[in-house]
């Protein structure tokens, strides 16, 4: 259920990395020219049809060949600011400086620091989807108590798509979720986990029993969670994006992102580079707050 940066990608970077190309500036711009890491850049310029690299420095993005004279990119983890370069066919191209600003709240190594959505098309074949979402204790260095009272509550879970001009409910589950703790440091490396640690509580207001993650209690994992229904069939017909929603309530230090996969099949196994799942995107991080909040991811254009 992570992005990773297409293994061709950085397989060109490594083989061209030792050539001596011609490096000259682009007459370009770039919108925005700045932003958090995950922000998704235009590159406007010309004889970009052949682009098989955008680096950020040395670091290689996801990137997006849409014509001619527009190149588009998100921008990767530990992206420094400096101009972007672009490597074609013929020469290695540089743009304007873009600058990296990202949130002091959200600790460094988190991968995505804003919401995208993915550039890269989801595969025709994939006819599955799933909700899922993150949840972290907060960067200990501000002001916040990052671990200290960490915790997340969520009432429910939703996941509609819109078929044929018509938004389809898949999926709505009531004070259950599932999950698993992975590695935040690398971030999700190895794609291993340990079982979640899941309560339910029972809520004050008009909720009644909602689930509850003491992310204080391991506040050195990603507590990441999906559909307790699971992944949910996509209906025939043309399909223009989906929407995941949850309300839920954020405490302490804790940091929350929705996010959703779409699947080859119901059976697939996790793999990287969208070999079984093509990651839809994830929105921007919310924090605590003593109200309950509806949190929001859509792919819907």
């Amino acid at each position: 259920m992570r992005s990773r940066v297409p293994i061709l990608t950085i397989l060109f970077v490594l083989m061209i990395g030792p050539r001596v190309l011609a490096q000259k500036p682009l007459d370009t711009t770039i919108t925005p020219n700045s932003g958090p890491e995950g922000t998704r850049v235009e590159i406007h310029g010309t004889h970009l049809a052949t682009t098989r690299a955008v680096l950020f420095g040395k670091i290689p993005a996801l990137f997006r060949v849409d014509s001619e004279s527009l190149v588009t990119a998100l921008v990767p983890l530990h992206a420094p600011s400096c101009p972007l370069t672009i490597v074609t066919t013929e020469q290695r191209l540089s743009t304007p400086d873009f600058f990296v600003k990202n949130d002091p709240r959200i600790p460094d190594e988190v991968r995505y620091k804003t919401g995208y959505v993915n550039i890269l098309p989801r595969p025709q074949n994939f006819r599955v989807v799933l909700l899922w979402g993150i949840a972290i204790a907060g960067n200990p260095d501000t002001d916040q108590p990052a671990q200290n009272n960490a915790k997340v509550e969520i009432a429910w879970t939703t996941l509609s798509c819109r078929i044929d001009g018509r938004d389809l409910m898949l999926s709505h589950d009531i004070g259950k979720i599932r999950g698993g703790l992975y590695l935040r440091n690398p971030w999700f490396h190895d794609n291993s986990h340990e079982h979640m640690p899941l309560d339910t509580a029972p809520n004050n207001d008009s909720h009644g029993r909602v689930a509850l993650l003491n992310i204080k209690e391991r506040p050195d994992r990603i507590w990441h969670f999906w559909s307790y229904s699971g992944r949910a069939n996509l209906p025939a017909g043309k399909l223009e994006g989906c929407r995941a929603s949850a309300r839920v309530r954020i405490s302490g230090g804790a940091l929350l992102q929705l996010g959703m996969d779409y699947w080859r099949d119901q059976t697939s196994l996790w793999a990287p580079h969208s070999q079984n799942n093509h990651e839809a995107g994830v929105s921007h991080w919310y924090f605590p707050s003593p109200d309950w909040q509806e949190v929001v991811f859509t792919d819907i254009q």
